[in-house]
């Protein structure tokens, strides 16, 4: 249970039923974040407590808590996680673990326990046979246990809500370098570059000023060649022309080799023009005009129409 008004459900339940139960309580003291009115307890049937369909979080018991935390975090900086509650280990509520595999395609188990033989293997058997997605587990690793203060075991084995919201970011950096994910854009405020490699990245969008190694960083994750992509497009909004003309003079002598045709009128230019035709004929027949000189509501108007 992860909390003690699910702990009261579950004591209940068990009574009422009929055969043996097993019910594991942690020993540490933990907020009741359920709600007394509201909340409902059912054998086999999980709780989605946050709704999300960039990612999906599955949790038992006392990390459940710490899931939700993490999960509220990240939906400040945009990121929507799919939370799951699944206090019912077996039976196990398969068909709300395939709704969010095919919905999501990524999942995360957490789990105050072994990984093996527990919520981890358990999820991992409904979705390789369902709708197989890869599953990240957290959890204890198969290894002997420790002794010591509750709060710090929790961090030791990350089932603390930042540890748990690096891992979420973590594996949704993987969706999105995985090119049959329906994942295909991300809004980037912060860095999320270093080690960061996505071949297949094929356009970007500046609105941010960047000068120096940032910005060739920046430029590097998407200028790749990749099968049939012979390079990548930026779109910048905010003029880093000038910018990227400095940072190319700090680059050594065989960087700017390796670089190529630094001349933005020579090696740009002529393939802005052959992709902006290609744009002119997707609008073939359609009225543009308009949007150069138009208001915001008369351009707003004309993309809608597009």
């Amino acid at each position: 249970p992860a909390d003690h008004y699910e702990m009261k459900a579950a004591t209940k339940a068990a009574i009422e039923l009929e055969g043996p139960v097993y019910i594991r309580l942690g020993r540490l003291a933990i907020p009741s974040f359920n709600d007394p009115e509201t909340y409902t307890f059912e054998l086999g049937k999980g709780i989605t407590m946050h709704e999300g369909n960039d990612i999906t979080v599955i949790a038992t018991g006392l990390p459940v808590n710490e899931a939700r935390k993490a999960a509220e975090n990240l939906e400040k900086e945009g990121i929507n996680v799919r939370l799951i509650n699944i206090h019912t280990i077996k039976p196990i509520d398969r068909d709300i673990i395939i709704k969010a595999a095919k919905e999501t395609g990524r999942i995360i188990t957490i789990e105050e326990h072994n990984v093996i033989g527990g919520l981890a293997d358990a999820v991992c058997e409904v979705t390789s046979s369902e709708c197989p997605v890869p599953v990240r587990r957290i959890g204890v690793n198969d290894c002997f246990g420790y002794s010591g203060p509750a709060n710090e075991l929790l961090e030791i084995f990350g089932f603390t809500a930042p540890s748990i919201e690096k891992v979420i970011k973590e594996e949704l950096a993987k969706k999105f370098k995985d090119n049959n994910s329906p994942l295909k854009i991300v809004i980037v405020v912060d860095m999320w570059l270093t080690g960061f490699d996505v071949p297949s990245l094929a356009t970007m969008y500046v609105y941010k000023p960047m000068k120096g190694h940032n910005l060739m960083q920046a430029i590097a994750r998407v200028n790749r060649v990749y099968q049939d992509k012979e390079g990548g497009l930026v779109i910048d909004y905010v003029g880093i022309a000038s910018a990227l003309k400095q940072a190319m003079k700090e680059y050594t002598s065989r960087d700017q080799d390796n670089f190529g045709q630094q001349d933005i009128a020579t090696a740009a230019y002529p393939r802005f023009h052959e992709k902006l035709q290609v744009c002119k004929d997707l609008f073939h027949g359609f009225d543009y005009s308009g949007f150069e000189s138009g208001s915001d509501l008369a351009k707003g108007k004309l993309i809608s129409e597009a």
